[in-house]
């Protein structure tokens, strides 16, 4: 996970740090984890950090590609494309996808990454960059989407709960194994039943 394990035993480094810097460090730590959470090839499964620092939430969202867009190669058929732009789409939609109550967060950012699925032609500049490093580092039957989100908030450190609409989306997706650290820190499993974060 991109919240660090140091982040969550109470790090006080600020929420964009654990969730982009962490980037760099992640691409070991997370190549073993999602060796080890793959190995069955374990559809159905995703994962999502939250951090909360001021008047910053941040949220990372990774699901392996099937989940989402219903293959892990590489698209090239036009019909595959147009999935992976849908999904890239719907996911850039975060305040649909994540309701958060009390109600004072705007979305600041969305940044989805597809350059797994994706050449480099059919990329917008943002991600040209990352599909070079990302491909050289991943499996190669395995592909992923990430997808990265920043919400403004006037009391973000209030913020109890966010009700993740995910499932709605994506019926392929059975389970997201969610971590946060805010005032406190936490995990929970998600699934259909289950959609909500109390932070």
């Amino acid at each position: 996970m991109l919240i660090s394990n140091s982040a969550l035993a109470g790090e006080h480094q600020h929420s964009s740090e654990h969730l982009h810097n962490s980037e760099h460090q992640h691409t070991e730590q997370h190549t073993e984890h999602q060796h080890e959470q793959h190995q069955a090839h374990a559809h159905g499964l995703a994962d999502l950090s939250l951090a909360v620092e001021g008047d910053t939430l941040e949220i990372l969202f990774e699901s392996p590609a099937a989940n989402l867009v219903g293959f892990e190669h590489r698209a090239q058929k036009t019909e595959e494309i147009e999935t992976v732009r849908r999904v890239q789409h719907q996911l850039q939609q975060a305040d649909k996808i994540f309701i958060v109550k009390p109600e004072h967060c705007k979305l600041n950012m969305a940044d989805v990454d597809v350059s797994q699925l994706l050449a480099s032609e059919y990329l917008d500049n943002a991600h040209q960059h990352n599909s070079e490093s990302h491909n050289k580092h991943k499996h190669s039957e395995h592909s992923e989407i990430s997808a990265h989100y920043r919400f403004i908030c006037k009391k973000a450190t209030t913020t109890k709960t966010v009700s993740v609409k995910l499932f709605d989306l994506f019926p392929k997706l059975e389970r997201i194994e969610a971590q946060w650290i805010s005032s406190q820190q936490g995990a929970a499993h998600l699934d259909r039943q289950n959609t909500d974060i109390r932070l």
